[in-house]
């Protein structure tokens, strides 16, 4: 969810970050004509970052799970004083 979320909003500020540049660019550099050329990344590239994103994500979790879970917990699951 946090993978998810973080590339979600890096995308956001990625592309508020172009608009004002290429706004930028077109204003006081339109008579090099390069605004025509500025395009935002595609879709297909959006989605293979929140996939990449979200597949770190994941991976990162489970290392620190396996890591910080030692079987401490379920070591008193046979307690008899019931604790």
């Amino acid at each position: 969810m946090i993978g998810f979320l973080s590339a979600i909003i890096a995308i956001g500020l990625t592309y508020a970050v172009f608009l004002s540049q290429s706004g930028l660019i077109q204003q006081e550099l339109s008579f090099l004509g390069l605004g025509a050329g500025l395009t935002f990344i595609s879709g297909d590239k959006i989605f293979a970052l929140i996939t990449v994103s979200v597949t770190f994500s994941v991976i990162s979790s489970f290392l620190t799970v396996r890591k910080i879970n030692t079987g401490w917990a379920a070591s008193s699951v046979g307690d008899p004083r019931g604790f």
